[in-house]
């Protein structure tokens, strides 16, 4: 140990030294190798690579402008007659030269016990296209024959390793796998199949349902919903289904989420009473819902309805809304509220929806389907009460329960993530549609399950922080406004004065790049700026004050007066009583915390560079600028094989981010 507290290189090496038996090697190797390959997601669509073949050439028979350089056919020596003309019936046009010439060009790995294992020999492959997927399956069954041709096969598909699931409609569900069925918009969608390469939904965590109850017996929705009922009106019935439909059963479609149970309250039929409103959502939150999906909507505002959301918001639930499908630039009720996510609806070629309602306080948008003309295939198919069990429905109802499913797999994920991680998660990794960042139709974009899951990933690092204290940065003057819900004072009208309090905080890490930060209420104690002004918690970034250490956060607080001018105290405490709770996402400024071969990136080719290292005598990690060895990624002051299992954990599998020794 250096004089510093730095761990000198001999203690890397005396852990290096240890006997491993070779067994052990293979062993720890092959399960490295197969975690890589289960874990890898690999997924392309269908077409886009059936119109290529690999043909592997005997002997000089191809000649091409250079390696990795795509040519056409024609301007090419093919020095065998007979290829060429298997090549020109099949109308080929163009053919690359994969891997260079020579065995100067091999690379030779040497394993610890001296033995040398040279790469494979791809020399004479080559990748040829042709108009279409038909004319490529037939040159390569002409190639197959041809005396100078060792193989020919034509570029396959891949998909995600847990397979699609077998339900029949999936193809109709575009809104999850748009590939270009029925001649729609390729990656329209949310990229359901990617992110169920991570995460299926967990069984302990529960979805809230308020709308007109739910066909409990559907046999694509049974056991997986409890609750309120309805077998005649089928609105929560297909809300139910887009968010979590029985998938891989080989029945109907397949949900968004596979496993996490559902909880309908029944709150009317036509209209909705608020009254029940607010007691079905308190009862969804003292059940245990940890998001609430919100597929309805007015124009009018309710006080005893978002009392029962501020109930919600501050007890941790997620609560999601519908934007409404007026066409309109008002966001209904209670989706325009701050504790929504507020969600318009896209259709099968990445636009807004001609019925989606549009509004400052939309949030993200989402697959809802077209207008009621258009073909059945270019709504929304999910299930129904009638006919065979399923139908298509388009709205921004339906814009919401993607959103719901999506939520529901990165909690299901990250358990500890609060709401308000979750919704920015969904915002920062939303496609971004219309004007470029965030817009009025579109929010922050179309709904991305696969960029969302990647923002929890490296080289990115999530942390959660909580500073306590502020400072007074601004005062209004005196006005009248309604205090609802508080047990102090009661509900009434009231003269009050705001203060914004501002808190500077400083990050635990550095981030390379700026970051994103932003307030979780439940975690703060302080109340938003409007009025009326009602019991939920508030927290937000000050917008422009972020820098890769640290940003300025506010909230309000209110000092209160009677119609008499009797004071009455603060709102809900006095300024230097604030609590704040925020959260910040970000490329980890430590680069060299598991960064093992210094290209500051904390990626498989880390692990990759330390299995080298530990079993093959490759090159030693630099030291790091903090405590410990730069590819000790666990901060166990050795670098061995347990960083390449925290590596792989942390980029595959949502492990925790490197760290340096005493962090």
């Amino acid at each position: 140990m250096t004089s510093n507290g730095s761990p000198t290189l001999a203690i890397v090496r005396e852990r290096k030294e240890g006997y491993i038996s070779m067994i052990q090697r293979i062993a720890i190797l092959a399960t490295l190798l197969g975690i890589l390959t289960w874990l890898s997601p690999q997924v392309s669509v269908a077409g886009d690579f059936q119109n290529e073949i690999f043909v592997r050439f005997v002997g000089d028979v191809a000649h091409v402008v250079s390696t990795g350089t795509s040519a056409p056919v024609d301007s090419s020596t093919i020095k065998s007659p007979e290829v060429l003309a298997i090549l020109n019936r099949h109308q080929a046009q163009t053919i690359v030269k994969m891997f260079s010439d020579g065995d100067t060009a091999r690379i030779w790995r040497q394993l610890a016990d001296g033995q040398t294992i040279p790469e494979p020999n791809w020399f004479g492959i080559f990748k040829t296209s042709f108009p279409d997927s038909a004319s490529a399956a037939a040159a390569v069954s002409d190639l197959k024959d041809a005396s100078r041709v060792l193989f020919a096969q034509q570029n396959g598909l891949c998909y995600p390793q847990s397979n699609p699931p077998n339900d029949p409609l999936l193809v109709d569900q575009w809104a999850l796998w748009n590939h270009g069925q029925y001649g729609l918009t390729v990656n329209a969608d949310i990229n359901a199949p990617e992110a169920w390469n991570i995460e299926t939904g967990s069984s302990s965590l529960k979805i809230g349902l308020i709308g007109t109850g739910v066909k409990l017996d559907h046999p694509d929705l049974q056991g997986r919903v409890s609750g309120d009922w309805n077998q005649t009106l089928a609105h929560e019935t297909a809300v139910a289904g887009v968010i979590g439909a029985i998938t891989n059963n080989g029945e109907g479609i397949a949900g968004v989420n596979w496993n996490s149970p559902m909880l309908s309250k029944w709150v009317g039929n036509s209209f909705y009473d608020y009254q029940l409103i607010h007691d079905k959502t308190i009862a969804l939150v003292n059940e245990g819902a940890k998001i609430i999906n919100a597929s309805y909507g007015g124009a009018g505002f309710s006080y005893i309805e978002m009392q029962a959301m501020c109930y919600a918001y501050n007890s941790n639930v997620l609560l999601i809304g519908a934007a409404g499908n007026d066409s309109s630039g008002t966001v209904f009720w209670p989706a325009r509220h701050r504790t929504f996510i507020a969600v318009s609806s896209t259709n099968s070629d990445d636009e807004l929806s001609p019925f989606s309602n549009w509004g400052t306080e939309i949030d993200v948008a989402a697959p809802g389907g077209q207008d009621t003309l258009a073909p059945w295939y270019e709504n929304i198919v999910t299930t129904s009460v009638g006919g065979d069990g399923y139908a298509s429905w388009l709205g921004t109802s339906f814009a919401v329960p993607h959103v719901t499913g999506v939520a529901s797999l990165l909690k299901s994920h990250y358990p500890n993530l609060y709401n308000d991680d979750i919704a920015h998660i969904i915002y920062y990794g939303a496609d971004d549609k219309g004007t470029p960042g965030w817009d009025s139709q579109f929010g922050w974009g179309r709904l991305d399950a696969d960029s969302a899951f990647k923002l929890m990933k490296a080289p990115n690092v999530f942390a959660q922080y909580s500073a306590s204290g502020g400072y007074n940065y601004s005062t209004s003057g005196y006005y009248q406004a309604v205090l609802y819900g508080f047990e102090s004072p009661a509900a009434g009208s009231y003269v009050v004065k705001r203060h914004e309090v501002r808190k500077s905080v400083s990050f635990q890490f550095t981030y390379s790049d700026l970051p994103k930060a932003w307030g979780r209420g439940p975690a703060s104690s302080g109340l938003p700026p409007e009025s009326p002004i009602m019991p939920f918690k508030f927290c937000e970034v000050v917008p422009g004050t972020i820098t890769g250490t640290g940003c300025e956060l506010r909230s309000y607080v209110y000092e209160v007066w009677n119609i008499l001018g009797q004071f009455l105290g603060w709102v809900p405490c006095q300024p230097s009583q604030v609590t704040f709770g925020y959260s910040v996402l970000g490329k980890f400024g430590c680069t060299s915390c598991g960064d093992a071969n210094s290209d500051e990136e904390i990626d498989i080719s880390d692990a990759v560079f330390i299995i080298s290292y530990v079993f093959s005598g490759g090159a030693a990690p630099a030291d790091c600028n903090y405590a410990n060895g730069q590819g000790d990624a666990n901060g166990d002051l050795s670098v061995d094989i347990s960083d390449a299992y925290y590596l792989i954990a942390y980029i595959y599998s949502g492990g925790p981010a490197p760290h340096c020794y005493g962090l």
